[in-house]
Formats: structure tokens, C-alpha cells, sequence
């Protein structure tokens, strides 16, 4: 059987990951609605979500990917989703000025894409 000394140490594990799973998730709720909101201002619509990234659907930007890249910004594709086509996006929720360097360059490559 297991110990009481090997029990108490897994439930104080798991007590500590709850703990900071909560933590986090407080933490990154606020940084995700004001990046969610940031995208909605660019004209993207943003699918609700619980997790750290946020997926959004850029109708007319198939190389919006490989535009930030060039920007040094990762943004995932998911045009290879099923049910998805390439003018779909995921990021991942970061820190509030990460975020704002991310709207801050979107916003400026939208006006050389639709060129």
C-alpha cells in the first residue's frame, strides 16, 4: 500500500497544482478579453475560449502567417483544421505588452495585405 508520508505528499501536490492552475487561470482571463477585444477593433472575429490562445478568423488574409513571421511573430495557421480555411489564426495569450506588439503589428500589416 502507499504510506501516509507518500499520500500526504501527493495530495499537497495536487492541492499546489490546483492551486496554481487557478492562479493562472485568473490571471490570464483579463490579458485574453482585452486581446480577444484588440482583435474584434482590427475586424476579426474571435471564437470564445478558456485556454491561453485565442483562435480568430481573418476573412482575406490567407498569408497573414507568413506576413508576421517576417515581423518575428509566431501565428499559427489553421487553414489545415478540418473545417477551417487559411484565413484562420491562432495565438497564444501572452503578456499585456506582447499582446499590444502583436495588435500594434497586425494593425499594421492589414493595410500592405489588402494592397
Amino acid at each position: 500500500g502507499i504510506s501516509c508520508v507518500a499520500e500526504s505528499a501527493g495530495i499537497a501536490a495536487a492541492k499546489a497544482h490546483d492551486d496554481w492552475a487557478a492562479q493562472t487561470s485568473r490571471a490570464i482571463r483579463p490579458l485574453r478579453e482585452k486581446l480577444k477585444t484588440g482583435l474584434e477593433v482590427l475586424g476579426f472575429s474571435v471564437k470564445n475560449g478558456q485556454a491561453n490562445f485565442l483562435c480568430f478568423h481573418a476573412p482575406g488574409y490567407p498569408d497573414l502567417e507568413q506576413r508576421l513571421l517576417q515581423k518575428q511573430i509566431l501565428l499559427r495557421s489553421c487553414g489545415n483544421y478540418p473545417g477551417l480555411d487559411a484565413g484562420w489564426y491562432r495565438t497564444a495569450v501572452r503578456t499585456e505588452n506582447e499582446n499590444r506588439q502583436l495588435l500594434a503589428l497586425l494593425a499594421e500589416t492589414l493595410p500592405e495585405v489588402a494592397q
